[in-house]
């Protein structure tokens, strides 16, 4: 039996696809059926009306949705474009069910769409597919009353939100254990849906079918999830996600930790900062790497940019250097991350807690391998 041993990996869980008709083989016509109507002697259009929905619920626990809508290619457009929706979604990929969906496994998705008899698509035009809707997660082991303690009862404390919202809303049931953020309906970029949940017991009271088909060789046992969702393009961008409009673009995209820590710390981590305008944004930016960087690869960092820069150049630089050394920001000791429980490397996905960087006037090896580095503090720079 394989053990699930892809924790703190983020992956694609579900999603809306959406493909232009032109590109779909439609086999029931039950999707289009009288959408439009036209007069047979002329020609002449009669009417125009949605088709009906197709939804398919398999008895091993699969569900898949089709249906077709109309939208404006763009809100100024004129241009409609009529489209396949449909609703894709990990367990599509069965046995392979806790990788999400990934490169290495679209095509199973691909089999599992038109192996309904719905609609018929290819390769090609599933990775063009516009998205929306799009639910991240992580997995990470976790039992059951670790997972009560230190995630469900430590998180609804620690949360931050205001009487206008509707959350936290931590449960427990006898299908499952959690901590629910927001409602979909009610998201927002900065406050989207999001929640914590036992997946392992859900699996085992929600989704019988399901795991009794297809991961009865795998050992799901003692596993937690933390999910979101990015309900369309304003949510991608919120995120920095710019240009990310195909199922492609958003498989091939590599840094999706960042936003899960950024939707973290928008519910659990308090911005003790308020914005300034005296200062130009990159001595901001500056500012904030340097909080990230531990000093060996911050010396490493000025000393190359150094040897780049011109003589009037290599001066900002010092002065930038010696301006965040004076006033205490990268004097400041790094705690050490010592505990290893669920608590403490949840945080340190989430990039709440660093491991240690350094001790005044000396680096410690770091998770990097970096060699320990003496400060000498008569150097000049």
């Amino acid at each position: 039996m394989t053990k699930v041993n892809n924790f703190y990996v983020p992956k694609v869980d579900s999603l809306e696809l959406r493909i232009p008709i032109t590109d779909v083989q439609i086999i029931d016509t039950t999707l289009v059926d009288n959408l439009i109507t036209y007069a047979e002697s002329t020609g002449e259009l009669v009417k125009e009306q949605k088709g009906e929905r197709v939804s398919i619920a398999t008895p091993d626990g699969l569900n898949f949705g089709y249906n077709v809508r109309k939208r404006k290619a763009h809100p100024a457009s004129p241009e409609i474009l009529t489209e396949i929706n449909i609703l894709a979604n990990a367990k599509h990929l069965k046995e392979r069910y806790f990788e999400g969906i990934t490169m290495d496994n679209v095509h199973v998705l691909l089999d599992a769409i038109n192996s309904t008899k719905t609609i018929k698509i290819s390769r090609e035009a599933l990775l063009r597919a516009d998205i929306i809707d799009v639910d991240y997660c992580i997995d990470f082991p976790a039992n059951y009353d670790e997972f009560k303690e230190q995630v469900v009862d430590r998180l609804y404390k620690l949360v931050i939100t205001n009487k206008a919202d509707r959350v936290p809303r931590p449960f427990r049931t006898k299908t499952n254990l959690g901590l629910q953020l927001n409602h979909r309906d009610k998201s927002t970029p900065a406050k989207t849906y999001a929640k914590f949940y036992h997946k392992t017991t859900e699996l085992i009271n929600n989704s019988t079918d399901f795991a009794e088909t297809y991961l009865k060789d795998i050992d799901y046992s003692d596993v937690g999830r933390f999910e979101f969702n990015l309900k369309n393009r304003k949510w991608l961008r919120h995120y920095g996600m710019h240009g990310i409009v195909s199922l492609k673009q958003l498989l091939q995209f590599e840094t999706a930790q960042i936003i899960f820590q950024d939707v973290y710390k928008n519910w659990f981590v308090k911005r003790e900062y308020t914005p300034t305008s005296s200062e130009r944004w990159y001595e901001i930016l500056f500012e904030e790497q340097y909080k990230e960087m531990n000093l060996g690869q911050i010396n490493r960092a000025k000393e190359r940019a150094l040897a780049r820069a011109s003589e009037s150049g290599a001066k900002k630089i010092r002065k930038n250097y010696h301006m965040n050394m004076q006033n205490g920001r990268l004097k400041q000791k790094a705690k050490e991350y010592q505990e290893k429980c669920l608590a403490s490397q949840l945080d340190l996905f989430f990039g709440v807690n660093k491991k240690p960087t350094y001790d005044v006037g000396t680096l410690q090896s770091d998770s990097n391998g970096l060699d320990n580095i003496t400060i000498d503090k008569n150097i000049p720079y």
